[in-house]
């Protein structure tokens, strides 16, 4: 009741003040950077407030561009902010957009501006550019969102293959993984097709920079490996299933890694080789997509040390056992014993294959 009775004496004794306020603001709900010519390219998107005459009528764009470029990241940044003619509030910030050639260059000068900044909300989240400008992604027109960062998280978080974004995929938190010992971070991508954007594959790090990308297959392992992933789809052979309740342990014990996925399966759609009403082909299927499951693994973990990139956190594990004997590349010459343990089930299981 304190809380209550506290909260009504705000409101009263603030007023129009905070209406006011807002007007003074330009709400920035994404940041974008590129890096073109040995220059940062800094481009915020600020939402619009005006309103139309004609109450019938909204307006086509809902967000406005500004943009600057210097030599020097921080340099670019407080001169975008110098564009805009009201305070630059950035506590509603949702999304930094990285363009690709600035992510090989090295994410670390932004990281540590960003985290420094105290006008900065911290918990946005970060995807990468895979083609095209940041102005050009940010300038589309799109039907149903005309808010492009909205667009952009909206197409993440209801990708059917992952579960929605969730606070350890925040900026905080990948710089703050970045600082760990033994451990790189992974940042999904998009792609503009045509007047429309898409979702792209997995981007690795090694550090603050983008060392490699996982192709399809690999992409959709390291999201079966993932605790709050949810469905996603796994084929081999013409046969699917559907991958859940998935729990990954590893492990580092006598100088050895063992990695253990536990995980339920349901038939998708299976060909006419088998018996549904068999208890036995579940066994079998349950064996056979094990062991094309292991060898999917053990291609991303060779996708893993080609690209020099611990996104999986075995040096992290062995740090942790030992710090005294850590050294930075060791992981990758540490044996690893893949364990897959997938019973798949009749969950939501027609019997007889429709032709």
């Amino acid at each position: 009741m304190k809380k209550i009775i506290i909260l009504v004496l705000i409101l009263l004794t603030t007023g129009c003040y905070d209406y006011k306020e807002l007007n003074d603001l330009a709400i920035i709900p994404a940041i974008g950077v590129d890096y073109q010519d040995n220059e940062f390219i800094v481009t915020f998107e600020i939402l619009n407030d005006k309103k139309s005459e004609n109450i019938n009528i909204e307006l086509a764009k809902k967000t406005t561009l500004v943009s600057s470029r210097d030599d020097d990241f921080v340099t670019a940044f407080e001169n975008t902010i110098k564009m805009i003619p009201k305070e630059a509030y950035f506590y509603q910030l949702k999304l930094l957009i990285l363009s690709e050639n600035l992510a090989k260059h090295g994410i670390n000068n932004i990281a540590d501006y960003l985290m420094r900044e105290n006008k900065i909300n911290k918990s946005f989240y970060t995807v990468i550019l895979e083609n095209g400008s940041i102005e050009d992604l940010l300038n589309l027109n799109i039907d149903n969102e005309p808010v492009i960062s909205t667009a952009i998280l909206d197409l993440i978080m209801k990708n059917t293959t992952i579960s929605p974004v969730n606070m350890n995929d925040s900026f905080d938190f990948l710089i703050n993984t970045i600082l760990s010992k033994g451990i790189d971070i992974t940042i999904p991508s998009i792609k503009i097709d045509d007047d429309s954007i898409s979702l792209s594959n997995i981007k690795l790090f090694n550090d603050f920079k983008l060392v490699g990308t996982l192709n399809n297959s690999e992409s959709n392992t390291y999201y079966i490996l993932k605790d709050e992933v949810y469905n996603v789809y796994y084929e081999k052979d013409d046969n699917v299933i559907t991958i859940y309740n998935n729990k990954l342990e590893i492990n580092y014990k006598n100088g050895k890694i063992t990695l253990i996925l536990k995980a339920n399966g349901s038939i998708k759609n299976i060909n006419d080789d088998y018996d549904l009403k068999n208890d036995k082909t579940y066994t079998k299927l349950s064996s056979i997509f094990s062991k094309e499951l292991e060898e999917d693994i053990l291609d991303l973990i060779k996708a893993s040390k080609d690209n020099n990139s611990d996104f999986l956190g075995i040096g992290n594990l062995i740090y942790k056992k030992d710090p005294n004997k850590y050294e930075s590349n060791k992981w990758k010459e540490i044996p690893i014993n893949i364990n897959v343990e997938l019973n798949i089930n009749r969950n939501g299981l027609l019997y007889e294959v429709i032709e």
